[in-house]
Formats: structure tokens, sequence, C-alpha cells
């Protein structure tokens, strides 16, 4: 029941209460005590006539008498008759006749002269007037009262609603307001005080409200565009699998609008069913009891508070399937009650492809026809492939760590060498032939090129060189020339003969 309703119905009790008090109690003792007090003076009155009429009554001035008793008649007009008795009680003098049917009182006073009777004065007073006037007072009265008390019921009631009430439902429709979402809502100045500090309390809460909830949704805000950012997936779920929330990653990578998915759909919609029924054997055999292919195989090991990192396929809107590695975690409440899971994917659709190349790469380089060693930016030998070990006869774990230079055959001097590393400073790349010695101190020819690496800034992260063994090569490039030498000589003898021959033959 609101405050204005009880304070009328309090109002109409009380009014009920005064007005049955009035009419039951008060008003017919109040008509009693006066319509008593009224006869009293009355037979006062009367006392005093009978005495002033002594006089006249011995003398037997009639005409003094009957003037004295209209002048009574006059003054007391609620005197219905005025008798004179003797004392054998006859009648000596009527002053009204006209006695009606009418509430009216007896009163009679003795004449008395010297302790002796003369007669009695009989008074008939019309009770009934009296207590006519005296209602007809109490009624006026009532009506002022009651006049008095609705004007201050009004004042009261139009002061309540300006300085309390209206205030309240400002306050309440305020509140309202506030509990909406609207934190416009102002209260205007009163003229209370209470009521003036009542609102400013309000207005300092709700000034710290607006700042809070400022602080709440820029924080929130920014949690958003962390979470929006991401280059990995995120998807919220409750306790039961459905799905609460994604990120535009999320959203990108499985081509589905989160409002096709949140509050209609589960993760098992992304997966595979034949990966989720091969988790579930897995997690069976881990856990030595019985797992569905449900929602469980996502959750089961982050409901037993253990890391739950797997590898699974997202399947997409598109029905493209694309290899993810997802991380699930329990979300819980203050009373550590699990609330939801988080689950955050990451792409492995690059990684797998480089670690593929990387493969590739890693299976060229130990099969390569060609010797290759890498340093680092201070020449210390990280990797060699099989045919370094081959030509070389190092092992690649005798040379890692150690630097190049083992293989020097002293063949070079120090002006090659530096004449090398200044081209290979110079143009990021040196190619041409050295002589180096294998393990077993045997000298080879190798054709050798040195690459300079930088990074994305410019420095120089790592050196490879990559040589073929040429020994055998130069080993026949010289025996050819020696017999293209012997050939010439011979073929120059030859001419040198026949030349000699000519001349004797002619001379």
């Amino acid at each position: 029941m609101r405050v204005r309703t009880r304070f009328i119905v309090l109002f109409g009790l009380l009014f009920m209460g005064m007005a049955s008090y009035i009419h039951l109690s008060w008003l017919p003792n109040f008509l009693d005590h006066e319509v008593t007090a009224f006869k009293e003076a009355e037979q006062k009155k009367l006392h005093l006539l009978a005495i002033s009429l002594v006089p006249d009554l011995l003398t037997l001035d009639m005409a003094k008498i009957y003037k004295t008793l209209q002048e009574v008649e006059q003054d007391e007009l609620d005197w219905k008759r005025v008798q004179l008795f003797n004392d054998r009680a006859m009648r000596i003098y009527p002053l009204r006749e006209n006695l009606e049917t009418e509430i009216f009182t007896q009163i009679k006073a003795p004449l008395l002269l010297n302790g002796s009777k003369l007669g009695t004065l009989t008074l008939f007073l019309d009770s009934a007037k009296k207590i006519d006037r005296l209602k007809q007072f109490v009624w006026n009265l009532e009506l002022t009262i009651f006049s008095l008390i609705l004007v201050s019921f009004g004042l009261m009631y139009w002061s309540i609603n300006a300085w309390i009430m209206a205030p309240l439902n400002l306050l309440t429709m305020a509140n309202q307001a506030v509990a909406g979402g609207d934190f416009r809502a102002t209260l205007p100045e009163v003229s209370v005080p209470e009521m003036n500090a009542f609102r400013n309390s309000f207005k300092t809460m709700l000034n710290q409200i607006v700042a809070d909830k400022l602080l709440l949704q820029e924080s929130e805000e920014f949690q958003s565009a962390i979470i929006n950012s991401a280059k990995y997936t995120i998807i919220s779920t409750d306790s039961e699998g459905l799905i609460q929330s994604m990120n535009a990653a999320a959203e990108e990578l499985l081509g589905y609008k989160a409002e096709e998915i949140v509050n209609k759909e589960t993760l098992v919609k992304f997966h595979d069913l034949d990966e989720i029924i091969h988790r579930a054997k897995v997690l069976t055999e881990e856990l030595g009891e019985t797992v569905r292919p449900n929602f469980d195989v996502f959750v089961l090991k982050a409901v037993a508070g253990e890391d739950d990192v797997n590898k699974w396929t997202y399947i997409t809107k598109s029905h493209k399937r694309i290899p993810v590695s997802i991380s699930v975690t329990a979300l819980k409440d203050k009373a550590n009650g699990i609330i939801g899971f988080l689950g955050v994917g990451t792409d492995l659709t690059e990684s797998i492809k480089a670690e593929k190349e990387q493969q590739l790469a890693k299976k060229v380089f130990d099969h390569a026809g060609d010797a290759i060693i890498i340093t680092d930016s201070d020449t210390n030998i990280l990797d060699v492939n099989s045919a370094f070990e081959r030509i070389s006869g190092y092992s690649k774990a005798e040379v890692l760590g150690s630097k190049p230079n083992i293989l020097q055959s002293g063949e070079h001097n120090q002006v090659f060498y530096q004449e090398m590393w200044g081209s290979l400073k110079s143009k990021g790349i040196w190619t041409g032939e050295i002589v180096d010695k294998r393990k077993n101190q045997e000298v080879y020819h190798e054709q050798l090129t040195i690459t300079e690496i930088k990074d994305y800034s410019g420095i120089t992260v790592n050196y490879v060189g990559m040589f073929q063994d040429i020994t055998l090569k130069k080993a026949t490039e010289k025996a050819l020339l020696e017999k293209q030498l012997l050939l010439e000589e011979a073929t120059k003898a030859k001419s040198d003969f026949l030349a000699n021959m000519s001349h004797e033959i002619r001379t």
C-alpha cells in the first residue's frame, strides 16, 4: 500500500473515531450538564423573583406584581408559564396560559415572610428550546472542528505531497530509471533540509554509480577490444556446453556470425564426429571409466583441474577442415562452482605448413650433394649436412661450436682470406676455389660459395657455406692439360722432324 493511501485511511479512521466520540460520549454529557446548569440558574432566578414579590403581595399591589411578571416574561422568553399560588395551592395569578405539549420543566419557589409561607411561585420552563440551541451550538462547533480538521488535513496532505511525496515519487522514478539503465535522472531541490540531504545523498550515489558504470564499461570495452583483436579464437560456453560468446577471430575462422551460434549451438557443431569418438576412447582408457562422445570430451580434464590442450579439426561453415590447437579452462564463481568453460584455439594451418616445409628443407639439407655448413654471426658452426661429413671426414658432433678454420690447409695466406671476407661484407656473397684439408690431413680442392644472411633490420645473423669437392676435377683437368701439353710437344716434334727431312731432301 502506498504512503498516500495509508495516510488517507489513517486520517479516515481518526475522523470516524472523533465523530463517534463527540456523538456518543461528549455530546450527551455536555447536554446533560448544560441543561442541569440551566435549571439551577433558573431556580435561583425564580427564588430572587419570589423574594422580590413578597412586599407587593403583602400590599396586594396587583398592578406592580403584574408589571414585574411582565418584565420577567419579556426577559425570560424560555419560560412557558409562570403561576402564583397561595399556600393552599390555589392559583391566584396566571402569567401564561399557552402551555403546549412540548418538553418542559416545572420549578417551584416558596414565598416566605418571617419564616411563614405566603404561597408558591411556579415556573414552567421550556427545556426543549434550550436543548435545541445547545444541539445547534454543538453541531456548529462540530462542523467548525471538522472543517478545521479538513482544512488542516488538506494543508497537511498538500505539505506532505509537496515536501515528501512528490520528491519521493521523483526519487522512485529516478530509481526506476536507474534500474532501467538511464542514469540521467535528477531530483529537484526542495525547502525541506532533510529531503535535500536525501536528494544530495541520492545524487552522490548516482554519480558514483555513473562513474563505476563508465569505468566498468571502459574496462569491458577494453577487454572486448583485446579479445576481438586477438589472432586466436576465443569461445565461451555455459556449464552444459551452450555457446555464450565468440570473438572476431572465431567468426572469421569458422565463417559463422555470433548471432548464428550464441545460445543456439554447442562446440560439437564445429568438430568431426570421428575425432570426438576417438577422443572419448582415449579418455576412457586414461581415466578407467566410460566417457561418452559428447561435450564431456572437451572439458572433462578441465573439470578435474588439469591442463587440457589438444589438437582438433575445426569444420567451418563452408565445410573446410582446419587443424587447431585448443586449450580449455573451467570458469568458476566465488563459491568455486563451475559456471562455464573458455576455449582458446590456435590455427595450426601455417605452423603445419611451415613444419612440412622445414622437414622438406631438412631433407634437402641432409641429402644435398653439396656440403653445407651454417654458422652464426661469429662464425661458430651451428649445423652441417651429411655431405660435409663425407667430404671433410668430420662428424657433425665434432664440429658443432667450432670455427670453419679447422678446415684450413695453409695453402692460402692472410691476404687471401682478407680479400674473401671483404668481398663477402660488401656484396653479401663470395664464390671461389679454395684448398682445405680433411680430418685425415688430406688436402682437397673445393668450389665454395659463402652467403651472408641478415634479419629484417639488416643485422648479420648467419653465414651459409656450400662447397663441392673438386679435387678429382682438378686432377682430371691437370691430367688433361699435361696430356694436351705432351700432345702439343709431340705434334711440334713431328712438325720439326718433317721440316728437317724436307730440308735435307731439298739439299
